[in-house]
């Protein structure tokens, strides 16, 4: 995973804005890594709530209005990481859009890279060209 303030890009197809219509072209949004303290504490003030993060998951975002929307579920996550663009996330959720100190929750994609290369070297999963 990257390091906090890391800076990463998320993409998508979701709202433009939380009162907006939905993108017809894909965007992009500069997204820093938050630290997870930070994230459960800026979370719980916004729910109300007490939240706990689950360790296959992580924070980003909050700052600037720059942030993933709704409709941008299951969207990218991309950091610079040693010169190469490594996938590290995926949206999973929001509270609204680019609300200041409220980062959105993305799903590790390290996390499950047993089960992604366990699905794709299944003989089930290969599909024929020809």
């Amino acid at each position: 995973m990257p390091q906090e303030n890391v800076k990463c890009t998320v993409t998508g197809y979701g709202f433009i804005a939380m009162d907006g219509d939905m993108s017809l072209k894909i965007n992009e949004a500069q997204v820093p890594i938050i630290d997870d303290t930070d994230c459960m504490a800026n979370v719980t003030e916004a729910l109300a709530n007490p939240f706990i993060l689950p360790a296959s998951s992580f924070c980003a975002g909050g700052q600037g209005q720059q942030d993933a929307c709704q409709g941008d579920a299951g969207g990218p996550l991309v950091c610079e990481i040693g010169g190469f663009h490594e996938l590290v996330g995926l949206v999973s959720w929001s509270l609204g859009c680019g609300r200041e100190d409220v980062p959105s929750i993305y799903i590790k994609v390290p996390a499950f890279m047993g089960w992604i290369n366990q699905i794709i070297s299944s003989s089930s999963f290969l599909i024929s060209l020809s």
